[in-house]
C-alpha cells in the first residue's frame, strides 16, 4: 500500500505527513513513535519523505539513533535489512559487533553531541510564554482531546522522572542542558519547558533550510552513517546555522505549527507503553540533540 494510500485512511494527506517530518527531523523519536502508532512503514516514509531515500536508508537513519528501525516494516527482506545496515548480528557470532562504525550507539549519546550544537539548542530550553492557540493551555486542551486521558497527561509531566536528585528543582544536569536557568521541578513547569522549548525550535526551520539538510542528509548518506569527522562537522554546521536565528518565516506556523506540537505530544504518551517517566525524557532529551 502507498503511503498517500495509508494516510488518507486517518485524513492526513502526503504533505501533511512530510511536513510533520520535516518539522521533527531533530526529534527521531517522535517520527518513529508516531510512526509506529499508525502502521507507517519504513517503505512509506521513504515515500513521504521523497528525494530518493530508501526504506533501508530510513530503517538505518532509527537504527542508528537507537531504534529497532525494521520493526517498522517495509524492507524487502530480512536479508537485506541485515547487510544494509551492517548492524546485524543476530545470526552470527559475537565477532561481528566489532564491525566499525556501523554499530547502533549506546543509548547515552551525551558525549557524542558537538559541544556547539548542545549550546545552542540548549537555549531553546525555555517555559513557553505564548498566547492564544499557542499557549500552554490550549495545547493541553488540544492534546486532552486526541484520546489522550487526563491521567496519561498528568503522568507525563510528573516531575518526578526527572528530579533525580529529589530536592524540588530541576538541574542543568538533570535537564541534559550544558547552559541556562535551573527551574522548580513542579508538572507546570515541565509542561510549559516542553512546549516552549517544541515551538522555539520549530520555529527556526524554514523551508530551504529543511530541503538544505534533506538533501545533505541523502547526498552525505555514507559519511554520515560511518561518522566521518568531516561529514559529521559539516552536518553540525548546518544545524547551527538553522536553530541559530528565528526563521523567517517559519515553515510552520499557527494552527500546523499548533498540530505539530500537539502530534508531538500525544505519541509520547501513547507510543511508549505505559513508561511514562521514560516517554518525557525521550521527548525532552529529544529537543536538544541528545
Amino acid at each position: 500500500m502507498s503511503a498517500s494510500t495509508h494516510l488518507a485512511q486517518f485524513g492526513v494527506t502526503l504533505q501533511q505527513a512530510r511536513d510533520f517530518v520535516f518539522s521533527n527531523v531533530n526529534n527521531p523519536g517522535t517520527i518513529y513513535a508516531v510512526s509506529k502508532q499508525f502502521g507507517v512503514t519504513n517503505e512509506m516514509l521513504a515515500e513521504i519523505v521523497g528525494g530518493g531515500f530508501t526504506a533501508q536508508q530510513v530503517s538505518n537513519f532509527f537504527t542508528e539513533r537507537g531504534f529497532d528501525g525494521p520493526a517498522l516494516g517495509g524492507l524487502p527482506s530480512s536479508g537485506d535489512e541485515s547487510s544494509g545496515d551492517g548492524t546485524s548480528g543476530g545470526g552470527g557470532s559475537g565477532g561481528d559487533s566489532s564491525g566499525g562504525g556501523t554499530t547502533p550507539p549506546a543509548t547515552d549519546t551525551d558525549t557524542l553531541v558537538p559541544a556547539e550544537l548542545q549550546a545552542v539548542l540548549s537555549a531553546l530550553v525555555t517555559p513557553n510564554t505564548r498566547t492564544g492557540i499557542l499557549s500552554n493551555a490550549e495545547l493541553r486542551a488540544a492534546v486532552l482531546s486526541q484520546g489522550v486521558s487526563q491521567a496519561q497527561y498528568n503522568a507525563l509531566f510528573s516531575p518526578a522522572s526527572l528530579d533525580d536528585n529529589g530536592n524540588g528543582t530541576l538541574e542543568l544536569s538533570e535537564l541534559g542542558l550544558t547552559s541556562g536557568a535551573s527551574f522548580a521541578a513542579t508538572s507546570d513547569t515541565l509542561e510549559s519547558l516542553v512546549y516552549g522549548s517544541m515551538l522555539n525550535l520549530l520555529e527556526r526551520i524554514d523551508l530551504n533550510e529543511t530541503l538544505s539538510l534533506s538533501n545533505f542528509v541523502q547526498t552525505n548518506a555514507a559519511g554520515l552513517e560511518a561518522l566521518n569527522p568531516t561529514t559529521v562537522q559539516q552536518y553540525v554546521n548546518l544545524l547551527v546555522g538553522v536553530f541559530d536565528d528565528v526563521a523567517n518565516p517559519p515553515l510552520l506556523q499557527g494552527p500546523q505549527l499548533r498540530d505539530s506540537v500537539v502530534l508531538a505530544v500525544r505519541a509520547a504518551v501513547i507510543g511508549v507503553s505505559g513508561d511514562n517517566a521514560d516517554a518525557l525524557e525521550s521527548l525532552f532529551s529529544g529537543l536538544v540533540g541528545l
